[in-house]
Protein backbone atom coordinates (compact mmCIF):
# COMPACT_ATOMS: atom_id res chain seq x y z
CA UNK A 1 0.00 0.00 0.00
CA UNK A 2 3.07 2.14 0.84
CA UNK A 3 4.31 1.56 -2.71
CA UNK A 4 1.12 2.07 -4.33
CA UNK A 5 0.69 5.77 -2.36
CA UNK A 6 4.27 6.56 -3.55
CA UNK A 7 3.62 5.82 -7.05
CA UNK A 8 0.42 7.85 -7.16
CA UNK A 9 2.67 10.79 -5.90
CA UNK A 10 5.15 10.47 -8.35
CA UNK A 11 2.53 10.55 -11.25
CA UNK A 12 1.10 13.55 -9.95
CA UNK A 13 3.95 15.40 -9.67
CA UNK A 14 4.75 14.83 -13.29
CA UNK A 15 1.73 15.98 -14.33
CA UNK A 16 1.70 19.10 -12.29
CA UNK A 17 3.38 21.23 -15.65
CA UNK A 18 0.38 19.74 -17.59
CA UNK A 19 -2.31 20.50 -14.96
CA UNK A 20 -3.04 16.85 -15.56
CA UNK A 21 -6.23 14.81 -13.84
CA UNK A 22 -4.55 12.83 -10.93
CA UNK A 23 -6.58 10.94 -9.04
CA UNK A 24 -6.22 7.35 -7.08
CA UNK A 25 -8.73 4.37 -6.53
CA UNK A 26 -7.12 2.93 -3.71
CA UNK A 27 -9.85 1.66 -1.16
CA UNK A 28 -9.87 3.64 2.26
CA UNK A 29 -11.55 3.60 5.43
CA UNK A 30 -12.19 7.69 5.99
CA UNK A 31 -12.38 8.53 9.70
CA UNK A 32 -15.46 10.87 10.45
CA UNK A 33 -13.04 13.26 11.72
CA UNK A 34 -11.27 13.60 8.81
CA UNK A 35 -7.98 13.86 11.19
CA UNK A 36 -5.61 11.08 12.38
CA UNK A 37 -2.83 12.13 15.02
CA UNK A 38 0.20 10.95 15.82
CA UNK A 39 2.23 11.37 18.67
CA UNK A 40 4.88 13.73 17.04
CA UNK A 41 2.32 15.87 14.79
CA UNK A 42 -1.28 16.74 13.73
CA UNK A 43 -2.31 18.06 10.31
CA UNK A 44 -5.67 19.32 9.25
CA UNK A 45 -7.57 20.96 6.59
CA UNK A 46 -8.74 24.46 7.34
CA UNK A 47 -12.28 24.02 6.64
CA UNK A 48 -12.84 20.31 7.26
CA UNK A 49 -16.53 20.19 5.82
CA UNK A 50 -17.32 19.03 2.77
CA UNK A 51 -16.21 21.82 -0.72
CA UNK A 52 -18.43 22.18 -2.91
CA UNK A 53 -17.44 23.01 -6.30
CA UNK A 54 -18.71 24.03 -9.64
CA UNK A 55 -17.34 22.07 -12.57
CA UNK A 56 -13.71 23.12 -13.78
CA UNK A 57 -13.77 25.47 -11.00
CA UNK A 58 -10.21 26.40 -9.31
CA UNK A 59 -9.81 26.92 -5.11
CA UNK A 60 -7.13 27.38 -3.02
CA UNK A 61 -6.88 25.08 0.04
CA UNK A 62 -5.00 24.99 3.17
CA UNK A 63 -3.96 22.92 5.71
CA UNK A 64 -2.19 23.66 9.02
CA UNK A 65 -0.03 21.15 10.77
CA UNK A 66 0.95 21.17 14.63
CA UNK A 67 3.02 22.19 16.33
CA UNK A 68 3.78 24.63 13.72
CA UNK A 69 7.27 24.33 12.82
CA UNK A 70 8.34 23.96 8.57
CA UNK A 71 8.00 20.86 7.25
CA UNK A 72 6.60 19.04 3.95
CA UNK A 73 3.02 17.90 3.30
CA UNK A 74 2.06 15.19 0.38
CA UNK A 75 -0.84 15.39 -1.02
CA UNK A 76 -2.99 12.75 -3.08
CA UNK A 77 -6.57 12.55 -5.14
CA UNK A 78 -8.84 9.48 -3.94
CA UNK A 79 -11.98 7.76 -5.76
CA UNK A 80 -13.50 9.15 -8.32
CA UNK A 81 -11.69 12.29 -9.30
CA UNK A 82 -11.92 12.21 -12.82
CA UNK A 83 -9.90 15.09 -14.55
CA UNK A 84 -9.42 17.31 -11.59
CA UNK A 85 -5.97 17.74 -10.24
CA UNK A 86 -3.94 19.52 -7.95
CA UNK A 87 -1.35 22.13 -7.98
CA UNK A 88 1.68 20.28 -6.62
CA UNK A 89 1.61 17.18 -4.75
CA UNK A 90 3.76 18.14 -1.91
CA UNK A 91 3.97 21.83 -0.27
CA UNK A 92 6.39 23.23 2.31
CA UNK A 93 4.53 24.75 5.64
CA UNK A 94 5.54 28.22 6.44
CA UNK A 95 6.10 28.72 10.38
CA UNK A 96 3.18 28.82 11.23
CA UNK A 97 2.58 25.45 9.92
CA UNK A 98 0.65 26.11 7.19
CA UNK A 99 0.29 25.22 3.85
CA UNK A 100 -1.64 25.22 0.50
CA UNK A 101 -1.91 23.99 -2.76
CA UNK A 102 -4.38 24.87 -5.73
CA UNK A 103 -7.29 22.25 -6.25
CA UNK A 104 -9.12 21.96 -10.27
CA UNK A 105 -12.53 20.64 -9.79
CA UNK A 106 -13.10 18.02 -12.51
CA UNK A 107 -15.59 19.04 -15.34
CA UNK A 108 -18.46 16.50 -14.42
CA UNK A 109 -20.29 16.18 -11.40
CA UNK A 110 -18.54 13.61 -8.79
CA UNK A 111 -17.36 12.84 -5.40
CA UNK A 112 -13.94 12.70 -3.96
CA UNK A 113 -11.59 13.24 -1.32
CA UNK A 114 -7.94 14.62 -1.05
CA UNK A 115 -5.51 13.14 1.43
CA UNK A 116 -3.02 15.56 3.14
CA UNK A 117 0.04 13.60 5.43
CA UNK A 118 2.68 14.61 6.77
CA UNK A 119 6.19 12.91 7.46
CA UNK A 120 5.18 11.36 10.88
CA UNK A 121 2.48 9.39 8.77
CA UNK A 122 -0.29 11.51 10.52
CA UNK A 123 -2.86 12.35 7.96
CA UNK A 124 -6.41 14.38 7.18
CA UNK A 125 -9.02 13.88 4.61
CA UNK A 126 -11.41 16.53 2.71
CA UNK A 127 -14.29 15.67 1.48
CA UNK A 128 -14.96 17.43 -2.29
CA UNK A 129 -18.58 17.40 -4.09
CA UNK A 130 -18.95 18.87 -7.95
CA UNK A 131 -21.81 19.83 -9.22
CA UNK A 132 -23.18 22.44 -11.87
CA UNK A 133 -26.96 21.85 -10.35
CA UNK A 134 -26.02 22.78 -7.20
CA UNK A 135 -25.96 20.66 -3.42
CA UNK A 136 -28.49 19.41 -0.91
CA UNK A 137 -28.49 16.94 1.93
CA UNK A 138 -29.06 13.45 2.66
CA UNK A 139 -31.26 12.43 6.24
CA UNK A 140 -30.01 8.57 5.55
CA UNK A 141 -33.01 6.62 7.66
CA UNK A 142 -31.56 3.08 8.74
CA UNK A 143 -34.19 0.27 8.47
CA UNK A 144 -33.18 -2.32 10.45
CA UNK A 145 -35.08 -5.14 12.11
CA UNK A 146 -32.15 -7.87 13.01
CA UNK A 147 -31.46 -8.36 16.83
CA UNK A 148 -27.76 -6.72 16.84
CA UNK A 149 -27.08 -3.17 18.27
CA UNK A 150 -26.22 -0.91 16.45
CA UNK A 151 -23.82 1.71 17.95
CA UNK A 152 -22.68 4.22 15.54
CA UNK A 153 -23.83 4.72 12.05
CA UNK A 154 -21.88 6.03 9.39
CA UNK A 155 -23.04 7.35 5.94
CA UNK A 156 -21.16 7.34 2.99
CA UNK A 157 -22.75 8.85 -0.14
CA UNK A 158 -20.30 8.27 -3.57
CA UNK A 159 -21.27 9.75 -6.90
CA UNK A 160 -21.49 8.57 -10.68
CA UNK A 161 -21.70 4.82 -9.37
CA UNK A 162 -24.38 2.40 -8.19
CA UNK A 163 -24.46 0.35 -5.16
CA UNK A 164 -24.05 -2.79 -7.27
CA UNK A 165 -20.93 -1.48 -8.75
CA UNK A 166 -19.52 -0.69 -5.16
CA UNK A 167 -21.21 -3.78 -3.75
CA UNK A 168 -17.56 -5.93 -3.71
CA UNK A 169 -15.96 -3.11 -1.58
CA UNK A 170 -18.47 -2.97 1.33
CA UNK A 171 -18.92 -2.67 4.49
CA UNK A 172 -16.00 -0.72 4.17
CA UNK A 173 -16.46 2.91 3.40
CA UNK A 174 -16.38 3.26 -0.56
CA UNK A 175 -13.53 5.32 -1.95
CA UNK A 176 -14.20 9.16 -2.69
CA UNK A 177 -17.21 9.31 -0.47
CA UNK A 178 -18.06 12.35 1.66
CA UNK A 179 -19.62 11.61 4.96
CA UNK A 180 -21.54 12.04 8.31
CA UNK A 181 -21.60 10.00 11.28
CA UNK A 182 -24.39 9.82 14.08
CA UNK A 183 -25.61 7.69 17.40
CA UNK A 184 -27.66 4.70 16.71
CA UNK A 185 -30.73 7.18 18.17
CA UNK A 186 -30.38 9.35 14.95
CA UNK A 187 -30.04 9.06 11.42
CA UNK A 188 -27.05 10.57 9.63
CA UNK A 189 -26.99 13.99 7.21
CA UNK A 190 -24.56 13.86 5.06
CA UNK A 191 -24.40 17.73 3.73
CA UNK A 192 -22.95 18.96 0.10
CA UNK A 193 -24.39 15.99 -1.73
CA UNK A 194 -23.80 16.84 -5.48
CA UNK A 195 -27.81 17.09 -7.21
CA UNK A 196 -27.54 15.87 -10.88
CA UNK A 197 -25.56 12.37 -10.80
CA UNK A 198 -27.21 9.02 -9.46
CA UNK A 199 -26.11 8.69 -6.11
CA UNK A 200 -25.11 5.41 -4.26
CA UNK A 201 -25.99 5.79 -0.06
CA UNK A 202 -24.72 4.07 1.90
CA UNK A 203 -25.49 3.35 5.67
CA UNK A 204 -23.41 1.21 8.16
CA UNK A 205 -22.67 0.06 11.75
CA UNK A 206 -19.14 -1.12 12.49
CA UNK A 207 -18.87 -3.76 9.66
CA UNK A 208 -21.37 -6.28 10.78
CA UNK A 209 -24.75 -4.60 9.90
CA UNK A 210 -24.61 -2.68 6.26
CA UNK A 211 -26.96 -1.52 3.37
CA UNK A 212 -26.91 0.44 0.06
CA UNK A 213 -29.80 2.24 -1.66
CA UNK A 214 -29.32 4.51 -5.32
CA UNK A 215 -31.39 7.54 -5.23
CA UNK A 216 -31.97 10.63 -7.75
CA UNK A 217 -34.23 12.70 -6.22
CA UNK A 218 -32.09 14.80 -4.41
CA UNK A 219 -33.14 18.61 -4.72
CA UNK A 220 -30.64 21.86 -4.14
CA UNK A 221 -30.80 23.41 -1.11
CA UNK A 222 -33.01 20.95 0.31
CA UNK A 223 -32.74 17.82 2.98
CA UNK A 224 -33.90 15.05 1.73
CA UNK A 225 -34.44 11.69 3.14
CA UNK A 226 -33.87 7.96 2.04
CA UNK A 227 -34.55 4.95 3.53
CA UNK A 228 -31.78 2.25 3.35
CA UNK A 229 -32.86 -1.38 4.29
CA UNK A 230 -29.92 -2.81 6.58
CA UNK A 231 -29.21 -6.27 6.72
CA UNK A 232 -26.54 -8.39 8.98
CA UNK A 233 -22.81 -8.83 7.54
CA UNK A 234 -22.01 -12.55 7.66
CA UNK A 235 -20.89 -13.93 11.13
CA UNK A 236 -17.29 -14.61 10.47
CA UNK A 237 -16.78 -18.00 11.58
CA UNK A 238 -13.24 -18.22 9.81
CA UNK A 239 -11.86 -15.96 12.68
CA UNK A 240 -13.84 -17.60 15.61
CA UNK A 241 -12.18 -18.56 18.95
CA UNK A 242 -14.44 -19.13 21.54
CA UNK A 243 -13.88 -20.84 25.26
CA UNK A 244 -17.28 -22.63 25.97
CA UNK A 245 -18.16 -23.86 29.12
CA UNK A 246 -20.97 -26.59 29.57
CA UNK A 247 -22.43 -27.35 32.21
CA UNK A 248 -25.30 -30.41 32.86
CA UNK A 249 -27.06 -32.89 34.94
CA UNK A 250 -26.89 -36.55 33.45
CA UNK A 251 -29.01 -39.66 33.78
CA UNK A 252 -27.12 -40.14 37.34
CA UNK A 253 -27.45 -44.35 37.84
CA UNK A 254 -26.33 -44.68 33.82
CA UNK A 255 -23.01 -41.76 34.11
CA UNK A 256 -21.92 -43.68 37.80
CA UNK A 257 -22.10 -47.35 36.00
CA UNK A 258 -19.58 -45.60 33.37
CA UNK A 259 -17.50 -43.97 36.22
CA UNK A 260 -18.24 -48.03 37.94
CA UNK A 261 -16.91 -49.80 34.83
CA UNK A 262 -13.64 -48.16 34.76
CA UNK A 263 -12.73 -48.05 38.38
CA UNK A 264 -13.69 -51.92 37.99
CA UNK A 265 -11.22 -52.75 34.93
CA UNK A 266 -8.31 -51.20 36.97
CA UNK A 267 -8.16 -52.63 39.75
CA UNK A 268 -9.13 -56.04 38.33
CA UNK A 269 -5.76 -55.90 36.66
CA UNK A 270 -3.91 -54.14 39.37
CA UNK A 271 -5.27 -56.53 42.30
CA UNK A 272 -6.28 -59.96 40.78
CA UNK A 273 -9.25 -61.42 43.01
CA UNK A 274 -7.19 -64.87 43.27
CA UNK A 275 -4.04 -62.89 44.26
CA UNK A 276 -3.24 -61.63 47.30
CA UNK A 277 -2.21 -57.88 47.96
CA UNK A 278 0.98 -58.88 49.62
CA UNK A 279 2.05 -60.93 46.59
CA UNK A 280 0.45 -58.12 44.24
CA UNK A 281 2.89 -55.47 45.98
CA UNK A 282 5.89 -58.15 45.99
CA UNK A 283 5.72 -58.53 42.82
CA UNK A 284 5.61 -55.33 41.82
CA UNK A 285 8.79 -54.34 43.86
CA UNK A 286 10.66 -57.21 42.13
CA UNK A 287 10.19 -56.13 38.45
CA UNK A 288 11.20 -52.65 39.35
CA UNK A 289 14.84 -54.06 39.77
CA UNK A 290 16.85 -55.94 37.89
CA UNK A 291 20.56 -57.70 38.02
CA UNK A 292 22.01 -59.27 41.14
CA UNK A 293 19.06 -57.01 43.28
CA UNK A 294 16.13 -58.88 41.96
CA UNK A 295 17.64 -62.67 41.83
CA UNK A 296 18.61 -61.39 45.45
CA UNK A 297 15.15 -60.68 46.06
CA UNK A 298 13.26 -63.41 44.60
CA UNK A 299 16.04 -65.96 46.62
CA UNK A 300 15.26 -64.12 49.81
CA UNK A 301 11.69 -64.13 48.94
CA UNK A 302 11.29 -67.84 49.30
CA UNK A 303 13.75 -68.22 52.16
CA UNK A 304 11.88 -65.57 54.26
CA UNK A 305 8.62 -65.97 53.45
CA UNK A 306 8.06 -62.62 52.54
CA UNK A 307 4.58 -62.83 50.94
CA UNK A 308 3.21 -64.04 54.31
CA UNK A 309 5.21 -61.51 56.65
CA UNK A 310 4.00 -58.79 54.14
CA UNK A 311 0.24 -60.31 54.62
CA UNK A 312 1.03 -60.11 57.90
CA UNK A 313 2.14 -56.41 58.53
CA UNK A 314 -0.70 -55.48 56.00
CA UNK A 315 -3.57 -56.70 58.11
CA UNK A 316 -1.52 -55.34 61.23
CA UNK A 317 -1.78 -51.60 59.26
CA UNK A 318 -5.42 -52.20 58.39
CA UNK A 319 -4.47 -51.49 54.56
CA UNK A 320 -6.18 -52.94 52.36
CA UNK A 321 -5.37 -51.36 48.22
CA UNK A 322 -8.12 -52.33 46.65
CA UNK A 323 -11.12 -51.58 48.38
CA UNK A 324 -8.98 -48.26 49.21
CA UNK A 325 -8.53 -47.69 45.72
CA UNK A 326 -12.17 -48.29 45.09
CA UNK A 327 -13.58 -46.05 47.64
CA UNK A 328 -11.00 -42.84 46.31
CA UNK A 329 -12.56 -43.71 42.58
CA UNK A 330 -16.43 -43.47 44.46
CA UNK A 331 -15.31 -40.34 46.23
CA UNK A 332 -13.39 -38.27 43.67
CA UNK A 333 -16.39 -39.20 41.26
CA UNK A 334 -18.83 -37.76 43.83
CA UNK A 335 -17.58 -34.84 44.31
CA UNK A 336 -17.05 -34.28 40.60
CA UNK A 337 -18.51 -31.41 38.61
CA UNK A 338 -20.61 -32.12 35.49
CA UNK A 339 -19.09 -29.65 33.19
CA UNK A 340 -16.98 -29.19 30.00
CA UNK A 341 -14.61 -26.55 29.05
CA UNK A 342 -13.35 -26.43 25.41
CA UNK A 343 -12.14 -24.01 22.51
CA UNK A 344 -13.55 -23.78 19.72
CA UNK A 345 -12.26 -22.34 16.62
CA UNK A 346 -12.33 -21.66 12.92
CA UNK A 347 -10.15 -22.01 10.26
CA UNK A 348 -9.63 -19.18 7.75
CA UNK A 349 -8.00 -22.13 5.12
CA UNK A 350 -10.45 -24.67 5.66
CA UNK A 351 -14.28 -25.15 6.18
CA UNK A 352 -14.27 -27.16 8.88
CA UNK A 353 -13.42 -25.81 12.83
CA UNK A 354 -12.09 -27.57 15.34
CA UNK A 355 -13.13 -28.11 19.00
CA UNK A 356 -10.49 -28.60 21.86
CA UNK A 357 -11.25 -30.11 24.94
CA UNK A 358 -9.98 -28.07 27.56
CA UNK A 359 -11.15 -30.15 31.12
CA UNK A 360 -13.83 -32.69 32.22
CA UNK A 361 -14.72 -31.17 35.22
CA UNK A 362 -11.39 -30.50 36.75
CA UNK A 363 -9.92 -33.42 34.77
CA UNK A 364 -7.71 -31.95 31.82
CA UNK A 365 -8.16 -33.44 28.35
CA UNK A 366 -4.70 -34.89 28.55
CA UNK A 367 -5.23 -36.55 31.96
CA UNK A 368 -8.67 -37.99 30.45
CA UNK A 369 -6.99 -39.10 27.58
CA UNK A 370 -8.24 -36.10 24.94
CA UNK A 371 -4.56 -35.40 23.26
CA UNK A 372 -5.78 -33.92 19.90
CA UNK A 373 -8.71 -31.87 18.46
CA UNK A 374 -11.98 -32.40 17.43
CA UNK A 375 -13.84 -32.34 14.80
CA UNK A 376 -16.95 -31.02 14.86
CA UNK A 377 -20.06 -29.11 12.97
CA UNK A 378 -21.58 -25.62 12.89
CA UNK A 379 -23.32 -23.02 11.45
CA UNK A 380 -25.13 -20.08 12.10
CA UNK A 381 -28.93 -19.54 11.79
CA UNK A 382 -30.49 -16.51 10.73
CA UNK A 383 -30.53 -13.70 14.14
CA UNK A 384 -27.11 -15.12 15.22
CA UNK A 385 -28.04 -18.21 16.09
CA UNK A 386 -24.85 -21.09 16.28
CA UNK A 387 -26.17 -24.51 15.93
CA UNK A 388 -23.10 -26.92 17.09
CA UNK A 389 -22.43 -30.57 16.97
CA UNK A 390 -19.52 -32.39 18.27
CA UNK A 391 -18.17 -36.26 19.16
CA UNK A 392 -15.74 -35.67 21.53
CA UNK A 393 -13.55 -38.60 22.38
CA UNK A 394 -11.86 -39.51 25.78
CA UNK A 395 -10.47 -42.43 27.74
CA UNK A 396 -13.27 -43.46 30.71
CA UNK A 397 -10.35 -45.17 31.86
CA UNK A 398 -8.13 -42.54 32.11
CA UNK A 399 -11.14 -39.84 33.46
CA UNK A 400 -11.32 -42.58 36.54
CA UNK A 401 -7.81 -43.17 37.13
CA UNK A 402 -7.54 -39.12 37.73
CA UNK A 403 -10.49 -38.82 39.44
CA UNK A 404 -9.15 -41.74 41.91
CA UNK A 405 -6.05 -39.19 42.18
CA UNK A 406 -8.31 -36.94 43.44
CA UNK A 407 -10.06 -38.81 46.26
CA UNK A 408 -6.65 -39.82 47.41
CA UNK A 409 -5.66 -36.72 48.11
CA UNK A 410 -7.95 -36.06 50.32
CA UNK A 411 -6.62 -38.52 52.27
CA UNK A 412 -2.90 -38.29 51.36
CA UNK A 413 -2.52 -34.51 50.89
CA UNK A 414 -0.33 -33.98 48.61
CA UNK A 415 0.41 -37.15 46.63
CA UNK A 416 1.29 -35.61 43.12
CA UNK A 417 0.20 -40.08 41.45
CA UNK A 418 -1.68 -42.78 42.62
CA UNK A 419 1.72 -44.91 43.01
CA UNK A 420 2.83 -41.70 45.58
CA UNK A 421 -1.04 -42.27 47.00
CA UNK A 422 -0.07 -46.24 47.93
CA UNK A 423 3.19 -46.53 48.50
CA UNK A 424 2.34 -43.69 51.51
CA UNK A 425 -0.41 -45.81 52.62
CA UNK A 426 1.32 -48.93 52.52
CA UNK A 427 4.42 -47.45 54.15
CA UNK A 428 7.14 -48.36 51.81
CA UNK A 429 9.62 -47.88 54.29
CA UNK A 430 8.32 -50.03 56.96
CA UNK A 431 7.49 -52.61 54.32
CA UNK A 432 11.59 -52.62 53.74
CA UNK A 433 12.20 -52.68 57.82
CA UNK A 434 9.98 -55.84 57.43
CA UNK A 435 11.76 -57.51 54.97
CA UNK A 436 15.31 -56.61 56.03
CA UNK A 437 18.26 -55.17 53.85
CA UNK A 438 20.75 -57.25 51.96
CA UNK A 439 23.95 -56.68 50.33
CA UNK A 440 22.72 -56.27 47.17
CA UNK A 441 19.58 -54.31 47.94
CA UNK A 442 19.32 -52.14 51.52
CA UNK A 443 16.44 -49.97 53.08
CA UNK A 444 16.22 -47.21 50.63
CA UNK A 445 16.71 -49.85 47.55
CA UNK A 446 13.81 -51.74 49.29
CA UNK A 447 12.07 -48.50 49.91
CA UNK A 448 12.04 -47.31 46.21
CA UNK A 449 11.25 -50.63 44.77
CA UNK A 450 8.16 -50.90 46.75
CA UNK A 451 7.47 -47.18 45.33
CA UNK A 452 8.55 -47.43 42.22
CA UNK A 453 6.51 -51.20 41.88
CA UNK A 454 3.22 -49.43 42.85
CA UNK A 455 3.51 -46.52 40.55
CA UNK A 456 4.59 -49.20 37.59
CA UNK A 457 1.41 -50.79 38.71
CA UNK A 458 -0.89 -48.85 38.76
CA UNK A 459 0.33 -47.19 35.34
CA UNK A 460 -0.09 -50.73 34.14
CA UNK A 461 -3.68 -51.25 35.05
CA UNK A 462 -4.77 -48.08 33.88
CA UNK A 463 -2.71 -48.92 30.11
CA UNK A 464 -4.63 -52.94 29.92
CA UNK A 465 -8.40 -50.84 31.58
CA UNK A 466 -8.01 -48.67 28.63
CA UNK A 467 -7.41 -51.53 25.97
CA UNK A 468 -9.80 -53.46 27.04
CA UNK A 469 -12.96 -50.88 27.86
CA UNK A 470 -12.08 -48.79 24.98
CA UNK A 471 -12.77 -44.89 24.09
CA UNK A 472 -15.60 -43.00 25.23
CA UNK A 473 -17.36 -40.66 23.42
CA UNK A 474 -19.61 -37.23 24.96
CA UNK A 475 -22.32 -36.31 22.09
CA UNK A 476 -23.32 -32.18 21.96
CA UNK A 477 -25.85 -30.79 20.09
CA UNK A 478 -26.06 -26.74 21.20
CA UNK A 479 -27.90 -23.82 20.15
CA UNK A 480 -27.23 -20.42 21.16
CA UNK A 481 -26.98 -16.81 20.60
CA UNK A 482 -24.33 -15.07 19.59
CA UNK A 483 -22.91 -11.48 20.33
CA UNK A 484 -20.41 -10.51 17.60
CA UNK A 485 -17.90 -7.28 17.10
CA UNK A 486 -16.95 -4.83 14.55
CA UNK A 487 -16.00 -7.21 11.74
CA UNK A 488 -19.13 -9.45 12.78
CA UNK A 489 -16.65 -11.93 14.71
CA UNK A 490 -18.90 -13.91 17.42
CA UNK A 491 -17.71 -12.69 20.80
CA UNK A 492 -20.07 -14.31 22.93
CA UNK A 493 -22.33 -17.27 23.21
CA UNK A 494 -25.49 -17.83 25.63
CA UNK A 495 -27.75 -21.32 25.21
CA UNK A 496 -28.08 -24.99 25.80
CA UNK A 497 -27.27 -28.37 24.51
CA UNK A 498 -28.20 -31.96 24.87
CA UNK A 499 -26.38 -35.16 24.50
CA UNK A 500 -24.96 -38.46 26.19
CA UNK A 501 -22.05 -39.60 27.42
CA UNK A 502 -21.03 -43.15 26.78
CA UNK A 503 -18.40 -45.58 27.29
CA UNK A 504 -19.79 -48.40 25.53
CA UNK A 505 -21.35 -50.14 27.89
CA UNK A 506 -23.76 -47.17 29.48
CA UNK A 507 -25.22 -44.40 28.04
CA UNK A 508 -26.10 -40.85 30.20
CA UNK A 509 -28.39 -38.62 28.43
CA UNK A 510 -27.22 -35.13 29.02
CA UNK A 511 -28.17 -31.37 28.66
CA UNK A 512 -27.67 -28.24 30.58
CA UNK A 513 -26.29 -24.67 29.32
CA UNK A 514 -23.29 -23.68 27.47
CA UNK A 515 -21.68 -20.28 27.41
CA UNK A 516 -19.00 -18.75 25.74
CA UNK A 517 -16.87 -15.95 25.64
CA UNK A 518 -13.65 -14.78 23.23
CA UNK A 519 -10.50 -16.50 23.55
CA UNK A 520 -7.19 -14.72 23.02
Amino acid sequence: MRLLSWMIEASCALSILGHLGCSSTEVIAPSPTDETASSTGQVAFASPSTLTLMPGESTQIAVTTSPGTAGEVSFVLLGDAENASISASAATTDQAGTASITLRAPDAPTTFRLRATIATGASAELSISVSEQGFGSLRVVPNYDGKRTPKLWTASVVARTTCAAIAPTLPDDPPGAIQAVADATQAPIVDGAPVGPNLAVVLRSGHYVWGCTDFTGLVAGATVSVDVNLLDGPVDLAKTRLDLGFDFAPDAAPYADIAHHAAHAILQDIFPAATTEATVLLDAMAQSLDGASKADFAARRVALAWDDAVSAYLVTKGVVLRDTSDAFAKDGFASEPATLTALVKGDADSADPSLFLGAIGTVSAKAAGVLHEQSINWAVNPGDILGLGAKIQFSPVRWVSALTLKGAQASVPGATSMGDALSTLVGCEAIATTLGPSASCDASCLAAACEQGLAERWSHGVDVAESALGPGVITVTATGGLEVDDDAVPTSLAGSWIGAVSDGLASANASGNVTGKSAP
